[in-house]
């Protein structure tokens, strides 16, 4: 958010695509309804709103405020699935012969 207001009229263009990019349904939701909905030049963008939107849905599913059917095409949109970690694990390179 502070990438934002250094330069909000620079930046704002940019925005949609950024906002694409964030896995906002797994902000924790005090962020997400306090922060991140309340900033001015997201609320003007309409791509932006349909990416909150889509996050706040899909918190409000985990929480069970909305019917199964209402939340089956969020399960399917890797926004809101935790990124995949690798931490801890040992990558293997495999070497191929040449000869």
């Amino acid at each position: 958010m502070s990438w934002l207001k250094s330069n909000v009229d620079e930046n704002s263009p940019h925005l949609p695509s950024l906002i694409s990019q964030l896995r906002l349904a797994q902000l924790p939701t005090a962020y997400l309804l306090g922060i991140v909905c309340n900033e001015a030049a997201i609320r003007r963008d309409t791509v932006c709103r349909d990416y909150l939107d889509e996050a706040k849905h899909y918190q409000m599913s985990l929480a069970e405020l909305l019917p199964a059917q209402s939340t089956e095409a969020l399960s399917s949109s890797d926004r809101v699935l935790p990124r995949r970690s690798y931490a801890g694990q040992q990558r293997t390179h495999t070497q191929t012969d040449s000869t």
